[in-house]
């Protein structure tokens, strides 16, 4: 999926299981091009294309994010940590993003996060992990500023 500057695309996820699910991943496609690791019960959709065209185009064009809207059906989903993972053949490395001091302030709305300043590159090897609340369904709405021209950048820095 070939995605243009100042684009939005639209993740919605939904645990149709009784507890508490862990280790849900989107994008990540060097992990898992096909969505074959998906826990049972839960399903990523995006609303411009499909979860695996988004993560077939990562192969090859990285992107850059740079706001984010969190959507969820309860608040006990705002407790729990996203993860930003970037995992290479060498190392992985975690980040941990935390919903406290990004509540809308527009809208007071206690269900959606509205972060403006939330940046990610994402590329083959980058992926969000979450968990899932029993019955949730969350709705991520990633503001894409452009598409990286990564290798250009790698070239620049091998002749610095």
């Amino acid at each position: 999926m070939k995605i243009k500057n100042n684009r939005k695309v639209t993740i919605n996820i939904t645990n149709s299981n009784k507890v508490q699910i862990g280790l849900i991943r989107i994008f990540g496609a060097a992990n898992d091009l096909t969505d074959a690791n998906l826990p049972a019960g839960i399903i990523i959709s995006v609303s411009e294309s499909s979860h695996l065209q988004l993560k077939a185009g990562l192969l090859t064009t990285p992107i850059r994010i740079l706001g984010l809207k969190y959507n969820v059906t309860t608040n006990a989903q705002l407790e729990n940590p996203l993860l930003r993972v970037n995992a290479t053949s060498k190392s992985t490395n975690k980040r941990q993003w935390q919903r406290h001091n990004h509540n809308s302030k527009r809208t007071n709305n206690l269900k959606q996060i509205n972060a403006r300043n939330f940046e990610l590159l994402i590329s083959a090897t980058t992926y969000i992990e979450l968990t899932m609340e029993a019955f949730e369904t969350v709705s991520f709405i990633f503001t894409i500023k452009k598409e990286s021209k990564i290798k250009r950048f790698l070239a620049r820095i091998r002749k610095s």
